[in-house]
């Protein structure tokens, strides 16, 4: 888990919204010490957050300056833990082979997960590519999507970004929309609308964790790595997360190559729907068995309501 320290309190993004902005770019990026028209060849979004739409229309683009390659972020699963750490120097190496052919938009995608093919866990796979890109000096030749099906948070957001992702495109989650749209579990709305809500929680949940560094534009956001790593061992730290501080070791890659195929076990060991056990990151109250128990729960807090009004202990 990776926690970002505060500088500043969570209102800035509404008090000083005036100085924030989520633009950014996409693209080759050439050297600063010149200036010429193809510097300024590069593709402008209003968020990094991308519809399955606006990320088709960026693939489609013609024009070769901003030629796309797709890599998928999945491992053999019958080469079982090893294979996890294969995957990852076989993906970067793609990203290598497609950069020095022209390519300047790489979208790296954990779709095409089957019964045999595990994903690798997408900051994982995007953080390090950014670092060998880096050491072997091509991190400026193009820009790194994310296009996952993990990504339904704020946290996870700015975590892709932070660790180099330019932009990411959550497609698990619009999936999840338009099917609650289409079942009418949502009413009053259609798919674009409850996407636009859903893509405006998420910024505004990314510009107050950009505000918690005294950050205000996402550029500047894009992979500064301003996390504190709770719970990750060293090694792993080095390999991916080069630069971030860790004051305490913990899980390494054998760890994350374990829990990734305990859950592709889980969800793919019958062919029929199943209910997959909650991972304790989200989960209902009250605990049920082998659950964390919350101290503060719907019942206490109802109580004290009470207390409140009738200073009634109960």
């Amino acid at each position: 888990v990776c926690s970002y320290g505060s500088m500043l309190n969570s209102l800035a993004p509404l008090r000083e919204s005036i100085v924030m902005s989520l633009w950014g770019w996409l693209g080759r990026r050439l050297t600063l010490l010149e200036e010429s028209p193809q510097h300024a060849k590069l593709l402008r979004l209003e968020s990094p957050l991308l519809s399955l739409e606006q990320l088709q229309q960026i693939e489609n683009i013609t024009d070769t300056a901003f030629r796309s390659a797709r890599v998928r972020c999945l491992w053999d699963k019958k080469d079982g833990i090893p294979g996890h750490a294969r995957a990852l120097t076989a993906i970067y190496n793609q990203v290598e082979a497609a950069i020095r052919k022209g390519a300047t938009l790489v979208i790296l995608t954990d779709k095409g997960q089957d019964d045999e093919h595990v994903p690798v866990p997408m900051l994982q796979a995007v953080a390090f590519t950014h670092h060998e890109l880096i050491r072997n000096g091509l991190r400026m030749r193009a820009s790194l999507i994310a296009e996952t099906g993990t990504a339904f948070d704020g946290h996870t957001f700015a975590t892709l970004i932070g660790y180099g992702a330019a932009a990411v495109c959550p497609y698990l989650a619009w999936h999840a929309i338009a099917m609650a749209v289409r079942s009418g579990e949502l009413e009053g709305v259609t798919v674009d609308e409850a996407w636009a809500r859903f893509r405006t929680g998420m910024e505004q949940d990314y510009l107050k964790i950009m505000a918690k560094r005294g950050v205000s534009t996402h550029p500047s956001y894009n992979g500064a790595q301003m996390f504190t790593a709770l719970g990750i061992g060293r090694k792993l730290i080095k390999q991916c997360f080069r630069g971030t501080t860790s004051v305490v070791s913990g899980i390494e890659n054998e760890q994350i190559a374990k829990d990734c195929l305990e859950r592709h076990n889980a969800a793919y060991q019958s062919l029929s729907p199943i209910v997959l056990k909650q991972s304790g990151e989200i989960h209902a109250l009250p605990p049920a068995p082998g659950r964390e128990a919350h101290a503060i729960t719907s019942f206490f807090v109802k109580a004290m309501y009470r207390f409140r009004a009738t200073q009634q202990r109960e």
